[in-house]
């Protein structure tokens, strides 16, 4: 495996990452192997119609202030949002699992909130 000047993941001459997408496998790799990288299920709330939407990310700082600059398209016509709560996951399995369960059910959602003590800010 090399690295090219472009930050790109070779092997067996065959590209296998490029771009961002080698920075972060390269940053997997440095980091210790027992580094657990966390998953998050948020939920925000749009500050014009007070509507939720859930969805689930590594980064939540950055993925906030992608929805509040309008590059999601989903949420481009509600922003800004304020982050309302959220939960942590070890797996990404887990964390997918939990925003279809929430996206479903609000039920699930409230269910959850109250069960560990969230308070909507």
């Amino acid at each position: 495996m090399q690295l090219l000047e472009k930050t790109s993941i070779v092997k067996n001459d065959q590209t296998i990452y490029s771009g961002a997408s080698a920075q972060r496998a390269l940053a997997r790799r440095v980091a210790n192997k027992y580094t657990v990288y966390m998953w998050y299920v948020y939920v925000l709330r749009s500050e014009i119609d007070g509507n939720k939407y859930i969805g689930v990310t590594m980064d939540i700082t950055r993925r906030l202030g992608e929805h509040n600059s309008g590059k999601n398209t989903s949420t481009k016509y509600r922003r800004p949002f304020k982050l309302d709560f959220y939960f942590s996951f070890e797996s990404k399995y887990e964390a997918f699992e939990a925003e279809r369960k929430f996206k479903r059910s609000h039920g699930a959602l409230e269910r959850a909130r109250q069960k560990f003590g969230i308070i909507p800010g």
